[in-house]
């Protein structure tokens, strides 16, 4: 899954994959000049979810007890 998701990264123009030809194998990533533009903007929310942890867990723990629509009238 990681290996798939540095993948779909680089191909969208925000890492840069060098493969090294040696044994053992090296592959290194590196975020590219837009990689670099999302860092502050995900920085920002992470610094929302840890500030509003409360707001987002009551969210999580509504969605869990929640029945999902269409199933509350079957048995």
């Amino acid at each position: 899954m990681l290996i798939q998701t540095l993948r779909n990264l680089e191909r969208d123009g925000l890492l840069k994959r060098t493969v090294y030809p040696q044994v053992p194998p090296k592959t290194e990533y590196r975020l590219t000049d837009n990689g670099h533009k999302l860092r502050e903007p995900i920085a920002w929310l992470c610094k929302w979810g840890m500030e509003n942890r409360e707001f987002i867990d009551g969210i999580i723990e509504a969605r869990a007890g929640a029945v999902p629509t269409g199933y509350a009238d079957k048995p």
